[in-house]
């Protein structure tokens, strides 16, 4: 009859265009996957459609690693390709294309420093790029902070030695601690012995005194003035 479909499994998500005879299917997945063939006035056509059902790549993500030295790095493109297959790879070394079509690349160190790479995802119905990625030969990508912070500490250790040292040197040479003198590091006192120390200054007017004992009369010395 006429105008009579039978839709199935497809009911509530297939249109049928009696005038052309386009099929149209929504919300496919992997179970639709199989031979169709049409059926026009009760005659089996001989002609048959195969569908299968094909998911769209995934944003690939690349990962390396590197031999101890840097100077080699396998470079690894990943994507869930799951109900996307069959994939092809390839990849690109500074926007230009390379011959590589596995999802792995060796790279050798070369005279640049730095080299970006990127990596491809594509199927019958897709295709998507990866970031670029820089491969640092010879140096450690976070490798700059663990110097930083190594430099830094190397330097307070050597200023906590310095201070120790120059401690000892001076209660070595002067014979008290540094925080039992009254002059400070940049005065010349500061370095001296105390036995080797000047006299106290006079605190009113900065001038040095001692104080000298005239000697005691003798005794039994007469007076010449005291004499008749």
């Amino acid at each position: 009859m006429f105008g009579l479909a039978i839709y199935g499994n497809f009911k509530e998500r297939t249109t049928l265009d009696n005038a052309t005879g386009v099929l149209s299917i929504k919300d496919i997945s992997k179970k639709d996957n199989g031979v169709y063939s049409v059926e026009f006035n009760g005659k089996l056509l001989e002609k048959k459609y195969t569908l299968s059902v094909i998911k769209a790549v995934p944003k690939p993500q690349i990962t390396y690693s590197c031999n101890p030295d840097k100077t080699i790095c396998t470079l690894t493109c990943e994507g869930d390709a799951t109900d996307a297959e069959p994939v092809t790879y390839s990849w690109r070394k500074g926007g230009v294309g390379l011959e590589a079509s596995d999802n792995q690349l060796t790279v050798n160190e070369t005279d640049d420093s730095e080299t970006t790479y990127t990596c491809q995802l594509k199927n019958h119905v897709s295709e998507a790029m990866g970031d670029f990625v820089i491969v640092p030969f010879g140096n450690d990508p976070g490798g700059w902070w663990n110097n930083t912070r190594f430099l830094g500490f190397s330097v307070f250790v050597l200023a906590v030695l310095l201070v120790v040292v120059l401690t000892i040197i001076h209660r070595f040479k002067t014979g008290v601690w540094f925080y039992q003198k009254e002059s400070m590091p940049w005065e010349g006192d500061f370095w001296k012995n105390q036995n080797e120390a000047g006299p106290p200054a006079d605190a009113s007017n900065g001038v040095s005194y001692s104080v000298v004992n005239d000697p005691a009369p003798n005794e039994g010395t007469e007076n010449p003035e005291e004499k008749p």
